[in-house]
């Protein structure tokens, strides 16, 4: 006489298309919550601004000729080459310029002279709770983002 087993559980299949489905939402679902977050909104600005300065720096050793960036601090853009770039919406800019102190209103343009150097300044990215500054070296002309 034969014993009819009756066996209950999951294949192997079915297991691994069940993690695979669960690994994709989950993929999706961090992407989509880091990106709508306003700390990496403010880190991805302040990383973006940085980029552009020491590509504008470089440039304007490559060509030999000055290159400038414009911060309009009222509408919260970012100017240079023809290209207008706005910030992230929360994200507001200040600059602190070396000769005329703290600024929070107008328009501020650095500019990267072709033998390395800069006019110099730092710019400061900010939300409600968190800051970062950008600083521009006026003697080489290097970037620094903290």
């Amino acid at each position: 006489m034969r014993q009819v087993i009756n066996q209950r559980g999951f294949t192997l299949i079915e297991i691994i298309v069940t993690l695979v489905l669960m690994m994709i939402i989950m993929a999706v679902v961090g992407v989509g919550f880091t990106n709508s977050s306003p700390t990496a909104k403010l880190r991805a600005a302040t990383r973006e601004l940085a980029a552009t300065m020491r590509y504008l720096k470089n440039m304007a050793q490559l060509k030999g000729q000055e290159q400038l960036l414009t911060v309009d601090m009222d509408n919260g853009l970012i100017t240079y080459n023809n290209k207008t770039r706005p910030l992230p919406k929360g994200v507001s800019v200040s600059v602190n310029d070396p000769d005329e102190g703290e600024l929070t209103r107008g328009k501020w343009t650095v500019t990267f002279y072709a033998e390395g150097g800069s006019t110099g300044g730092e710019i400061k990215l900010f939300s409600q709770k968190l800051s970062f500054l950008v600083t521009i070296d006026p003697v080489v002309g290097s970037i620094i983002s903290k």
